[in-house]
């Protein structure tokens, strides 16, 4: 270690063993809270300060009482005896804010949702102001026929409102009402208001069609890979136009009113945000055909992929789908206090619905289906580096179902999983529900998407050891920041864990330590090594079945113009000495665990050149260039750019099994074998 090395907290030279916290290294005994100047074996951030566990609690914003549990809300804490609604009273799970004078604190939403001045239901879409009164979409149509107002256009006749077609049924001058000697003029509501906020229920909300109208219609719209059309959504039928269906767009999820109806005149169906019946048309695509419904007829593929009526329409609780018999987890609740636990920085999420792993999206579920890196993809909270190791560790189909105990995917949804408790140094068992939090979704939605990580296929594994760590750990934000070593010893509970940092010209490890999390512990002796003698390290550490990780480190994660995201983890699978007519080539195969298109765009990158010009090289390794996070760098560019480097040093493969998967490494046989399943995990599954 440099004796010049100075330490963050006193600025004194360090000249033996030292901490490293974020890039900064500090005397042990410097490494002290900022706030009480308690020394830290455990460290918190906390507003951009080291803390330790008791300056780290949150105090209530109501009650001034420091909380064992609390929840964020607009950037206040509040404990769990405060968070109740300031209208009713009733405990809360999701608060808002009300906009109305004289309203304040925290509401429940239906006491901040406008209510229908006619049916009085609480509005959940959009709330339209007609007069003195508020209504629900499905009470501001026609009182002649039911009809939906087109472009919220409507006639006043006989004391009702009426829609065009029904103005003109009768010989009457139709009156404007506020002005009535002026000519026929649609009255133009006042501009719709938008409740604050709309949330929607489990799986489904909307206007509900109209008495013996029960017909609903999805549309799938998606104009590229990351764009979807304005007029994707839920369809409901509201009457009939030009003696066929006309459909609504259920507006429940804040986006815009369009129609589906059909024009006589032109003969095609139109999607557009009005409904025309003069000889010109306002309209957003139109069909090919004049089937007798939308669904049947051709569109363009561009605008409009499929319309389809769908096969169940959820408008139910998580109990009329039968989640109240599974089995509910009461130490780890449904709560926001799970999702952002005090002491550490929140997700952001204000609101979340529970939703049991197996009504996720349609089909069978099961614990294990053919374990693969592909499938799980990062969500919200940056947990990347849970991913990236969960991706490097899946490599292992074997060890990873070693970690379950109890599988409760075909019964009960209890879980219990094998982990390493780093407080108390040993395995433990964590039990854990199977329900997760996810996004609100609509009846339409064909999936309900979880805010943290994704499954790709319809496995359970990554989504239980998501929250078995979540749990471990004290809740979802705590996995935020983390390093892959943490999860490499909760899963293998092998407490040899490393770090290699790149100092200057090469590179100095240290490891992890055993008594807190995340935190490297770095000696006057730490083993040093330079570029070309750390190529040999990590090779062996390959060639042991050894888990890797690669980070660049950064304070925030940011996307670099070689393709590279800076502060994020990426798993490192294989490192090969490759012949080739220039020599012998040094390459790293990478697996980024976004799994799009985020990948290295240098050398021996997908598609790149040098594959084209080194056939030889191609034929042993089988690129695959796709969009899947999976990407190929050379040594020289690798050792330049990533600067920290994550190793358990535990083998995941034993005996004959080692030798195995050691001599397909080194004649390459393990590229072909991937090449022909898609999955590097099914090759060393052989083995395992």
């Amino acid at each position: 270690m440099p004796i010049d090395m100075l330490c963050a907290g006193c600025q004194q030279g360090i000249d033996g063993a030292y901490v490293n916290l974020n890039g900064e290294a500090f005397h042990p005994q410097c490494l002290t809270c900022q706030t009480c100047g308690t020394p830290l074996h455990s460290v918190i951030m906390k507003d951009g300060k080291r803390a330790c566990q008791r300056c780290a609690r949150d105090v209530c914003s109501q009650c001034q009482r420091p909380m064992e549990q609390g929840l964020m809300f607009e950037g206040q804490a509040w404990c769990r005896s405060c968070f109740k609604c300031a209208g009713c009273g009733k405990p809360l799970t999701s608060a808002y804010k009300s906009d109305k004078p004289g309203q304040i604190g925290v509401f429940c939403k239906d006491c901040v949702s406008p209510h229908c001045s006619k049916c009085g239901s609480v509005i959940d879409g959009q709330a339209v102001q007609c007069g003195e009164k508020v209504l629900c979409s499905r009470c501001f149509a026609c009182d002649f026929c039911g009809a939906p107002f087109p472009a919220g256009q409507f006639y006043l006749k006989d004391g009702g409102k009426a829609c065009g077609n029904c103005v003109n049924q009768v010989p009457q001058q139709p009156q404007q009402p506020q002005q009535p000697q002026q000519p026929q003029q649609p009255q133009q509501p006042q501009q719709p208001q938008q409740p604050q906020p709309r949330p929607g229920p489990y799986l489904g909300s909307g206007p509900a069609p109209a008495p013996g109208e029960g017909r609903r219609i999805v549309v799938k719209a998606q104009k590229d890979e990351h764009t979807l059309w304005q007029w994707q959504g839920g369809y409901c039928q509201h009457g009939d136009h030009a003696g066929r269906p006309l459909f609504v767009r259920d507006t429940a999820d804040g986006q815009s009113l369009f129609f589906i109806y059909f024009h006589p005149n032109f003969g095609k169906w139109f999607i557009g945000p009005s409904v025309c019946s003069s000889g010109s048309v306002n309209f957003s695509c139109q069909s090919a055909d004049d089937a007798a419904s939308p669904d049947l007829c051709q569109w363009d593929p561009q605008m409009v992929q499929k319309i389809f009526e769908p096969e169940e329409v959820f408008d139910k609780t998580s109990d009329d789908l039968g989640a109240g018999a599974l089995f509910e987890d009461s130490q780890f609740p449904h709560t926001l206090v799970t999702i952002n636990g005090p002491g550490v920085s929140a997700t952001g999420l204000q609101e979340a619905v529970w939703v049991p792993a197996r009504m996720l999206r349609k089909g069978h579920w099961q614990l294990f289906d053919g374990i693969a890196p592909r499938d799980l993809l990062q969500g919200e909270v940056g947990d990347c580096w849970l991913i990236a190791a969960l991706s490097a560790l899946a490599e292992y189909p074997e060890s990873v179902k070693k970690v379950f105990k109890v599988d409760g995917s075909q019964t009960d949804g209890r879980f219990v999983l094998e982990l390493f408790d780093h407080r108390s140094n040993k395995m433990v068992d964590v039990e854990v529900d199977e329900f997760i939090p996810c996004e609100r979704a609509y009846w339409w939605a064909e999936e309900t998407r979880p805010y943290f990580s994704k499954p790709n296929g319809n496995e359970m594994w990554c989504l239980m050891m998501e929250k078995a760590m979540a749990k471990l750990f004290g809740s979802y934000a705590h996995l935020a920041g983390g390093v892959p070593n943490t999860c490499f010893r909760a899963v293998t509970g092998c407490s040899e864990q490393f770090l290699w940092s790149r100092k200057g010209p090469g590179w100095m490890k240290s490891v992890l330590s055993t008594e807190n999390l995340n935190q490297f512990m770095f000696g006057a002796d730490a083993p040093k090594a330079s570029n070309d003698d750390f190529w040999g390290i990590l090779s062996r550490h390959c060639f042991e079945c050894h888990l890797m990780g690669a980070s660049i480190e950064s304070p925030t994660q940011a996307e670099r113009p070689d393709g590279l995201v800076a502060g994020h983890a990426f798993a490192v699978l294989v490192l090969c000495d490759v012949p080739s007519g220039s020599g012998s080539l040094r390459l790293v195969l990478l697996r980024n665990p976004w799994g799009n298109e985020k990948e290295w765009k240098g050398r021996w990158c997908d598609n790149h050149q040098l594959w084209a010009q080194h056939p030889e090289v191609q034929n042993l390794l089988r690129p695959s260039f796709k969009n899947d996070g999976l990407f190929w760098m050379q040594w020289e560019d690798f050792s330049a750019i990533f600067n920290q480097i994550h190793i358990s040093g535990k083998s995941m493969l034993h005996g004959e099994n080692l030798a195995k998967a050691q001599a397909a490494l080194k004649d390459f046989r393990i590229f072909k074998l991937f090449a022909d399943s898609q999955h590097l995990s099914r090759t060393r599954a052989g083995y395992a």
